[in-house]
Parts: structure tokens; sequence; C-alpha cells
């Protein structure tokens, strides 16, 4: 036996091709691994700097609460029973916290509901602080309603509100709040807003695109601005792939509104609400710089085939002129399957070597599917039949023919069986049912259903009885 691949062996050269294009592969594949850990890294490093900065601005507010908690404990008792007295001790105070604090309002709820604040509100009325609830032109407020006064009380310490949207500036914002207790009694709770503008500030400064958000997984911090309080159908999938991968491990996944393959990182923020810092960025950064590299590959690898396949066409030519034979017999395989053609030519090749086996084994495939599809064109056309003689009212109809295919077989059970159920339930002829109803709207009720079987047509004649 003639084997192919010894006339193959003769061609050397390919060797060195196929050599060049394993080196090329293994290449691209170690380039795209050391790139794509390269920029994986980078990325939780970002991600990293952006939970660090988070954390260092809420510990920052938390700091200022607690330095200032002590001061306006130390304030006299009696104090706290006239609004003109506390309010001369805290004005000042309250304005330092905004200040220091770069604070949206500062303010300190007492238990009785009244709120002494230094706001906006009391910027414009220039002053540096204002009250508000019982007995003052903001009579309905209430301050131990409120979020912020009822978690610090509630924790007993520093407490942090979910981030919302600001009123006024319409920028995202914190709430800080801390309960002040002088002899193990409340006597208030200091609280500020704080505005995350510096904080976005630093965040448009790190590389990537870097942004946390929260349970409503929308965005307010972000080094892209164009992102803040702004819900995405890429957030919620983002999240999702968190859950299944954790802090800081790196995942794939797929853009919902355009279909591009991005990779991202997550580190989740533990607080009064939990939050989550990512990073995301398009697989491209890391294939662009790989499809240079391979490119360059490619052309040398290129030149290399060129000159290897000009000194081995002839060769090649001659070795393998029975893959056109086989083509041949193929393209006629596949438009008789395809239907383009009603025969299907044998491959006329006989040999010793592997072809010929190839075109021996074609062979039998193609006289075994012709047979196959000739089957199956009789059940179908045996179906067809069945379906215009369910459609002239004859129940009884069914498809005997067996088809080679095997889920045209289960059909054919199927339908067969739905017919079946269609009998049981109506009757075996449609016709006769609509012969008798007609009789009936005419009012004549002599006439029944012959030979009923079926529910409806058992129903039809006792109807008429």
């Amino acid at each position: 036996m003639k084997s192919i691949k010894s006339k193959l062996s003769l061609i050397v050269g390919i060797t060195l091709t196929l050599s060049l294009i394993i080196l090329a592969t293994i290449g691209f594949i170690f380039n795209r691994a050391d790139l794509s850990t390269y920029i994986l890294k980078g990325e939780k490093e970002n991600v990293l700097s952006g939970y660090i900065l988070f954390e260092g601005f809420k510990a920052g507010h938390t700091e200022s609460l607690k330095k200032m908690a002590p001061f306006i404990a130390q304030i006299p008792r009696e104090k706290f029973a006239s609004r003109e007295a506390l309010g001369a001790e805290l004005g000042n105070m309250l304005v330092a916290v905004r200040v220091g604090g770069n604070a949206l309002a500062a303010y300190v709820g007492l238990p009785d509901g009244s709120m002494i604040t230094s706001d906006p509100v009391s910027d414009e009325e220039h002053k540096s602080f204002r009250w508000r609830g019982p007995n003052t032109a903001d009579s309905t407020y209430n301050a131990t309603t409120r979020e912020w006064y009822k978690g610090a009380v509630e924790k007993k310490g520093v407490y942090v509100t979910d981030v919302y949207e600001d009123s006024v500036t319409k920028l995202p914002s914190f709430t800080y709040s801390i309960p002040i207790y002088q002899n193990d009694k409340l006597i208030g709770v200091l609280g500020f807003d704080a505005l995350l503008t510096d904080i976005q500030t630093n965040f448009e400064k790190l590389k990537g695109r870097i942004f946390i958000f929260g349970k409503d997984q929308i965005p307010f911090i972000s080094s892209d601005p164009t992102m803040l309080m702004k819900a995405t159908p890429n957030i919620p999938l983002l999240a999702d792939m968190y859950k299944k991968s954790g802090d800081l491990k790196e995942f794939f996944y797929t853009r919902v509104d355009n279909g591009d393959e991005r990779f991202g990182v997550c580190q989740s923020i533990k607080g009064d609400f939990e939050y989550l810092i990512c990073g995301a960025g398009s697989v491209e950064v890391i294939n662009a710089p790989i499809r240079k590299t391979a490119t360059i590959q490619a052309v040398v690898a290129s030149v290399i085939v060129i000159l290897m396949g000009i000194a081995l066409f002839f060769l090649m030519s001659h070795y393998l002129k029975p893959l056109s034979i086989i083509q041949k017999g193929l393209h006629s395989f596949f438009d008789f399957v395809s239907h383009k053609s009603k025969q299907a030519e044998l491959i006329n090749y006989d040999s010793k070597d592997e072809f010929g086996a190839m075109a021996k084994a074609i062979n039998a495939n193609i006289q075994r599917t012709k047979s196959s599809l000739q089957q199956d064109e009789q059940a179908i056309s045996q179906a067809t039949e069945t379906a215009k003689a369910v459609e002239d009212g004859n129940l009884t109809a069914r498809i005997d023919k067996n088809p080679a295919n095997p889920q045209l077989m289960e059909l054919k059970e199927v339908l067969n069986h739905m017919l079946s159920t269609l009998q049981t339930k109506i009757g075996s002829d449609t016709n006769e049912i609509a012969r008798v109803f007609n009789s009936y709207t005419k009012l004549d009720f002599t006439t029944e259903v012959k030979d009923a079987q079926g529910r409806v047509e058992v129903v039809t004649n006792t109807l008429g009885s």
C-alpha cells in the first residue's frame, strides 16, 4: 500500500513552515497571557487606589465628627434649654465643620425634634445658622424622624447614610452623624452633609474606568464623569459577575448595549451600606498590541512560506491530484443534500492509499444518505397526505411510513398521538359533526352522528335526544 504519508514525506520543506506556524502560535499565546496579566494587574491596582481614596474620604469625615462631638458634649447642659444660648455656642462650630469638611450643611438635631443648622439657606439669610422644627418657620420638621438621627442613636456611634442626590446641587452626597451624650444621656446628634466633589476630582485622576455604585446599581463616583448618577444595563451585569468571582478577581463579560467584549475587576466596600468599586476595560486593550506583534510575525512567516510554497508547488500539485476528484464528488453530494440537484454522483477514484480509502468511505455515506433521504421523503409525502385528509375532516388518518431521521420519527409519533387524541375527544369525521350541528340550527333534532365514539360526537347526540 502506497501511504500518503510516504508521499508527503518528500515535501521536507513543509516541516519548516509548520515549525514557523507553531512557534508563532506559541509566541502569540505567551505574549497574550503576559500582557493580559500585566493589564489586569494594573486594573486591580487602579481599583485598589480608588478603594483607598474612598476609605480615606470616609475615615476623614468620620474623624472630623469624632473630634467635634466632645466639644459639643462640653457645652453646659442648661444652655441646651435656650436656643439663643445654644446658638451662641454652636453657631461658629457648625460653620467651622462646614468649612473644614467641605460640607454642604452641618447641624445638630435635638431630642425635642428641633435642629440648629448651618446650610445654604442660612447663607442666603446672611446668618451663621438657623433653627428648624417646633416653634420655627419650619415647624413641621422633626429631626428625630430622620434617618441620620435614628441611625446614629441606634448604632451609638458614627452612622453614614446611603448615598443620595442632593436636592440643591444635584450631586451625590453622604450624611455623616454621631450621637452626643452627657452623663450617658443623649443631648443631640451632630451631622453634616458631605458632597463627593473632592473625591470625584481625585477619581478623575485615576487611570482606567473606575467607579463605585450601591444597591441601586447607579455609579455615584467615577473616573468617567459621564457615568455619574446614570443607570446603564451593564452595571447589573458587573454586579452579577462579581458575585461569581469575588474581590479583586478578574472576569470577562459582554456589554449588553453594544456587544463589546470587556474585562472587569471589583472590590466590595463594607460599612453601614455596602458598595462595589469596579474597574472595567475593553478586551481590545489586550488584543490590539498582540495583533500588532502577531502581524509582524505573520509577515515574516508569510515571506518564508511563499518562498517555500513556490518550491514545493509542483510536488504538492502532483501528489494531491486526488483531492480535486474527491472535491468534485463532495460538491455533487452537497448539491444533492441541499436539493440543488436530484442525483449525487459517486467519487470516481480507485486507489489503495488514504485518498482511495477516503473516497470509498464517502461513497458509502453518499449511498446511505440517499437512501435515508428517500425514506424521509416518502414519510413526509404521506404526512402531507394525512394533513390534507385531516383538513377534509377525516380524523382517523395516520402516518404509517417510518422516516430514517430520528427527529422526523419522533415528529411522526407525536402527530399520530395528537390525531388519536383528537379522534378520542372530538370524533372520526368533523364533517358528520358539522352536518348534525347544521340540522340542530334548523331545529331538526331527529338526526344524529353515526357510530359516535368521540367525546364531541357523543355529546352532540346527547343534545339532540
